[in-house]
């Protein structure tokens, strides 16, 4: 990781679980840490608790469903920072929502922020690096086992529809790169369950109440996996990474 000392990694949806696990862990490395959340001061309460590691924690306020909040977003780490070299997407949703009778509304709410904002994102991020001449970035998107497979877990079809989408986008955003010669690299991690709050908000808190004290990781396990996704050397890419708690069997 010594080559990342310095330079700045922004983490979406970095207010909590696996988010700020990654905020916390890189900052540990010597990353200068960009949190973008909606609740800033959340972000903001995890930089006042790492004040002494190696790395700085900036909080940034935004809604990245909302593409002019995004380029906003961009343009201050611009003027403040300098530049992105790595970008974490990480933001998601997850909603309880049937095929046969869900509402547009939910499955807007996933498409956007779990495909569309990955992907402006990810435009900002390339442009950033662009702009200064340098080709060695890394984008991690933050996946799901469910966009390996569909489960028998009903209520699940249309989130797993997302992450099909999303793991498609980093093939092809990898496909991309290499045919421009780049050498940025990209990693599609998919996490399996993991203690966050996205589920209790999303509806699935039944689901997770019966996980817990089983099969269940922890945002620091996800956050030490893309540690090891940056710190192997630039010609070598880890392209797709699955983390699974022991004993998960869905």
């Amino acid at each position: 990781m010594d080559r990342w000392i310095g330079r700045v990694a922004v983490v979406t949806g970095a207010s909590s679980g696996i988010g700020a696990g990654i905020v916390k862990e890189l900052a540990k490395t010597g990353v200068t840490v960009v949190g973008v959340a909606r609740r800033k001061e959340k972000v903001q309460e995890i930089a006042d608790q790492l004040k002494g590691e190696k790395g700085k924690i900036y909080a940034v306020k935004a809604d990245i469903t909302k593409e002019e909040e995004v380029i906003e977003a961009f343009k201050w780490i611009k003027q403040n920072l300098g530049g992105v070299d790595i970008l974490i997407n990480n933001a998601g949703i997850t909603i309880k929502t049937m095929i046969t009778d869900g509402e547009m509304e939910n499955w807007n709410k996933m498409f956007q922020l779990n495909v569309l904002s990955l992907c402006s994102c990810t435009r900002e991020t390339l442009n950033s690096l662009k702009s200064r001449g340098l080709d060695d970035g890394h984008i991690i998107n933050i996946n799901s086992i469910s966009g390996l497979r569909l489960t028998p877990r009903m209520g699940n079809m249309v989130y797993s529809a997302t992450k099909f989408a999303a793991k498609a986008i980093t093939e092809g955003l990898r496909l991309e790169l290499a045919a421009a010669n780049s050498k940025i690299r990209v990693t599609n991690l998919c996490p399996g369950l993991v203690q966050t709050e996205i589920f209790t908000s999303g509806g699935w808190g039944e689901m997770f109440e019966d996980q817990v004290g089983k099969a269940v990781l922890q945002p620091k396990d996800i956050a030490d996996a893309v540690v090891f996704a940056l710190s192997v050397p630039p010609g070598v890419q880890i392209a797709d990474v699955t983390v699974r708690p022991t004993g998960e069997g869905v």
